[in-house]
């Protein structure tokens, strides 16, 4: 094992118990702030999501398998989550959840006008 991946393996682990402290805390009723706890999830939700990638990535590498089939499936699985959400957020939108003055929500639209923008070249 190289001396790298020994370093991430030890960090990882460092952070997996961490983790687990921070999950004891949470049930004992410890409360953060919600700017903290907001930050937590994005980070945490695109960690996990890294980590899953790589973990998949490294069975393929393991079996000898294609990588390129590989990646074509997570792009295909970030889409389907992407489109699960979006129906939430349409949903969300339609019973006044959302608005104008929802937190994010100009970043968000300016992030799919440009998904959209890249999206529209793709057709062509």
């Amino acid at each position: 094992m190289a001396a790298s991946d020994q370093n991430i393996s030890e960090k990882l682990q460092r952070l997996t118990a961490e983790l687990r402290e921070v999950e004891q805390r949470f049930k004992s009723d410890q409360k953060p702030d919600s700017g903290s706890l907001q930050d937590f999830r994005t980070v945490l939700d695109s960690t996990r999501l890294t980590a899953w990638m790589m973990s998949v990535l490294l069975t393929v590498k393991n079996l000898g398998t294609d990588a390129s089939k590989v990646v074509s499936f997570l792009t295909a699985e970030r889409i389907r989550r992407f489109t699960h959400l979006a129906a939430d957020l349409y949903f969300d939108a339609g019973k006044g959840t959302i608005n104008s003055q929802t937190t994010g929500i100009a970043f968000l639209t300016d992030t799919l006008r440009s998904l959209l923008s890249r999206l529209e070249k793709l057709e062509k």
